[in-house]
């Protein structure tokens, strides 16, 4: 009864609409168009030179890695290394570096264990590794997870219906990935499927979304931008960028301007956004931190 002709038809429209168009001027009705992001990069630049307080939050898959194939291949290129060693070597007292996933504590291990100078926040804000520390502190320590187990029933009926697919069992959450399925099959059941985890959703604090080729489920007390925010009260930065690319990043482009005089956030994609600044691809961010932050 919900998705109706007139409901199938606009989605049909909007998934046809070229994204060119909204990277050039605006991106939607209710949200602000997007600023030229080599004002972003100048600022950046500056507050380093000027040895101001600097603060740095990196969304990890699909912000500063290309998304690929299969999860486990996502391990950092040449040019991914290339950006993290440039980050290293401006670490120190007036600059934080903190890469931000909904991977698990292991997989940001095995992926970025080579710079222990960086921060590390996993399972979208669940746990917390401070620079240099080897301790992983959780944040959810007073959320329940029991309705995991029905979820996990419902996800299974999913993964077996519906060849090329799998869920992810996290600590936190599960992810349903489709990226191996048929495209269109994948793509209808995956829309299938939200609607069946919406009326659990009704009863329990999870919150479902759909990204890029998964469909993901989590606690609603977890999220990115609370862990950000944690971690600048404790530390407070005279300018703060953030740079991700889906819908669990938006709370951190939300978050509280108190927490930072200069708040600079980065969308990388197409989607709609609350943030300031859009490029569209990784690559495009790579360069983007490069430029902003060049060699002593």
């Amino acid at each position: 009864m919900t998705y109706d002709a007139r409901a199938w038809a606009n989605d049909f429209i909007r998934d046809l609409t070229p994204g060119a168009d909204r990277l050039a001027g605006g991106v939607g009705p209710g949200v602000p168009g997007p600023d030229d992001p080599q004002d972003a990069g100048r600022r950046l630049a500056a507050a380093v030179s000027a040895g101001k307080r600097v603060a740095v939050f990196l969304d990890y898959d699909g912000t500063l890695r290309e998304i690929v194939r299969d999860p486990a291949a996502a391990a950092p290129t040449p040019q991914v290394r290339e950006v993290l060693d440039r980050l290293a070597l401006r670490c120190g007292e007036n600059l934080d570096v903190t890469i931000i996933s909904g991977r698990t504590p292991d997989d940001l291990e095995s992926f970025l264990g080579a710079y222990p100078m960086f921060g590390l926040i996993a399972e979208h804000g669940a746990a917390i590794r401070r620079p240099r520390s080897q301790r992983w502190e959780h944040l959810d320590a007073n959320v329940s997870y029991a309705w995991k187990e029905h979820v996990r029933k419902i996800l299974r009926l999913y993964e077996v219906s519906t060849p090329g697919t799998q869920v992810e069992d996290k600590r936190t959450s599960f992810v349903w990935h489709y990226r191996r399925a048929d495209p269109e099959f994948g793509e209808w059941k995956a829309r299938q499927l939200v609607e069946d985890l919406s009326s659990v959703a009704a009863n329990e604090p999870i919150q479902i979304r759909h990204g890029k080729k998964i469909v993901e489920v989590t606690a609603q007390q977890v999220n990115k931008g609370a862990a950000v925010a944690t971690l600048l009260r404790e530390r407070p930065r005279d300018v703060v960028l953030i740079a991700g690319d889906d819908l669990t990043d938006e709370s951190m482009f939300r978050l509280d301007p108190s927490l930072a005089s200069d708040l600079i956030s980065v969308h990388v994609g197409e989607l709609d956004t609350h943030a300031r600044y859009q490029l569209r691809t990784p690559g495009e961010l790579r360069r983007f931190l490069l430029a902003a932050l060049p060699e002593r």
